[in-house]
């Protein structure tokens, strides 16, 4: 909430129409710096990534599963995600997900080494089910390439989530041939366009 909300919240609850302002209502500029002190006193540390591992260290070890600063990377997804997707799964032979990835949600930050991170962007892995989306894997990071998201889906899959029937996706390169590499049985992108379909069903089909 702005400072400024604030003042009007609690000058409605406190003037009355046409009275002037009391002098015990807070001035905005008193309201911004208690927001600004009290904000990173709610951090694990000021540093993001030695606050993401004070987070794993102590109450996210089953949420947290992967973290790297040097390209910033870090997978999260919690039990309960992955309970509710093997739920699904057993009920639906044809288990279709989808994964994409948006820019602009997360902030670059200065690393410890004195470098700034590039744009971030935010990677999920979700599903529908009786018109509802549910997230079922996530992932931030600065590099945008094929390993960085193959190892997402490896590390994913290891964490004991079901293998999809189909993966719908946008047409970027590094998503498809991750994709391919991780879920199909193919090494590259003309091995599974090029297979015979009707004869050797690869183990995951994809939509771009």
């Amino acid at each position: 909430m702005s400072p400024n909300v604030k003042i009007l919240k609690n000058g409605n609850q406190l003037i009355r129409p046409n009275e002037p302002e009391p002098p015990h209502l807070p001035k905005p500029e008193v309201l911004r710096t208690l927001k600004k002190e009290f904000n990173p006193a709610k951090y694990y540390h000021d540093d993001p990534v030695t606050a993401i591992s004070i987070m794993h260290a102590n109450r996210y070890t089953d949420t947290i599963h992967y973290l790297s600063e040097i390209p910033f990377c870090v997978h999260f997804w919690t039990n309960h995600q992955r309970d509710i997707f093997c739920r699904y799964a057993a009920k639906n032979k044809d288990l279709c997900v989808f994964i994409d990835s948006t820019g602009g949600v997360c902030s670059k930050f200065i690393k410890r080494n004195g470098t700034k991170t590039r744009s971030l962007f935010l990677y999920i892995i979700a599903a529908h089910s009786n018109g509802q989306q549910f997230t079922v894997g996530q992932m931030i990071s600065e590099a945008q390439d094929t390993v960085t998201i193959l190892h997402f889906w490896n590390n994913w899959l290891k964490y004991g989530f079901p293998q999809p029937a189909e993966v719908v996706m946008d047409s970027s390169e590094a998503l498809l041939n991750a994709t391919t590499m991780a879920l199909t049985g193919y090494k590259t992108i003309d091995e599974y366009c090029n297979c015979d379909h009707e004869r050797k069903d690869p183990k995951c089909l994809y939509k771009a």
